[in-house]
């Protein structure tokens, strides 16, 4: 018994549609599976956005804080230099002032300034005023 060749194909057809219509059904439970992490994938992706607004906002703010802070600091700075200008004046005129009263104080080579010295000397109280020139060297010393 031969089986007629028309038969033989018939049968590889079904079977081969039958393997399709399984593949079919495989595939669309894959679509459908999908379809579903596509809406969570789209959340997702407007949960990201969301985020990245809030970040874009956040280091624009975050520029204006530190622009503000560096012009603040730097009038700050300004004022300190202006202030260290000043300081090394007074410094460098409290110095003169000491180096002008130890010159006072030394008994000069001149004898006619002695005398001078002495004349005026006379004039004030020699105690009160010794201890007042001291204590106004030390304390300028004590500064230096």
């Amino acid at each position: 018994m031969a089986i007629p060749y028309g038969l033989l194909i018939e049968g590889l057809v079904v079977i081969l549609l039958a393997v399709t219509v399984f593949y079919c059904i495989s595939l669309e439970s894959k679509l459908r599976a999908l379809r579903s992490g596509k809406d969570e994938l789209k959340a997702i992706i407007e949960s990201l956005n969301k985020a990245t607004e809030n970040a874009q906002s956040s280091v624009f703010h975050l520029k204006a804080a530190g622009a503000q802070t560096a012009n603040d600091l730097s009038g700050l700075v300004t004022n300190a230099r202006i202030l260290s200008d000043e300081l090394e004046l007074m410094i460098g005129s409290g110095k003169n002032l000491a180096d002008r009263l130890e010159d006072v104080r030394r008994p000069s080579a001149n004898p006619a300034a002695n005398l001078a010295s002495n004349s005026t000397e006379r004039k004030q109280p020699k105690q009160s005023n010794a201890l007042d020139e001291e204590d106004l060297l030390k304390s300028l010393r004590e500064a230096r």
